[in-house]
């Protein structure tokens, strides 16, 4: 879990320091104020689509990790309830043998 976090931090820094970069880089340019903003603009909306995209997979991981997750705790349950059940039987008692 903490791999991932790093990971996603490292993600976000690069997302955040290439904006930064591309836009000293453009602001720095030999180029009219028009064609700068615009090309600010579209750079901006690009990023912007980049972001919500990681967001979305972002979401999209947390939930199928949950998913499995319970899926997981639900097969694990019903085995230590079979398990008990099966236990209890044999031996006419409620002593859990694990």
């Amino acid at each position: 879990m903490e791999h991932r976090k790093e990971g996603l931090g490292f993600l976000f820094g690069l997302l955040v320091g290439s904006l930064v970069g591309a836009s000293i880089a453009i602001i720095v340019a030999p180029q009219s104020g028009e064609k700068t903003r615009e090309l600010l603009k579209d750079r901006a909306l690009d990023y912007k689509e980049r972001a919500t995209d990681f967001a979305n997979d972002l979401k999209e991981d947390y939930e199928d990790l949950v998913t499995r997750g319970r899926e997981l705790y639900e097969s694990k349950r019903e085995q230590v309830v079979t398990r008990l059940r099966k236990n209890k039987s044999a031996d006419g008692s409620s002593e859990q043998k694990l």
